[in-house]
């Protein structure tokens, strides 16, 4: 089945959404990574601390994790 020929106009349309959604998907990445790396460090200096019943909670628990996180100043 062929697709009646885009307009010049719909190719634009079609362009810009095609990068936005890159450019969606590079900040999903980044703060993926940098998430990651924040939650690396907690649970490195809950260990340290031995911390091992917080670091437990924190792995199932997101608004834990999230409040050790503010607590420690990795966000």
């Amino acid at each position: 089945m062929q697709h009646p020929p885009q307009t010049e106009k719909e190719r634009r349309r079609t362009n810009e959404d095609r990068q936005v959604r890159l450019d969606v998907y590079a900040l999903n990445e980044e703060f993926y990574a940098e998430g990651a790396e924040q939650v690396s460090d907690l649970y490195g200096k809950l260990m340290e601390l031995n911390r091992m019943e917080d670091m437990k909670r924190a792995v199932k628990d997101n608004v834990y994790r999230e409040k050790l996180l503010l607590e420690f100043g990795f966000k």
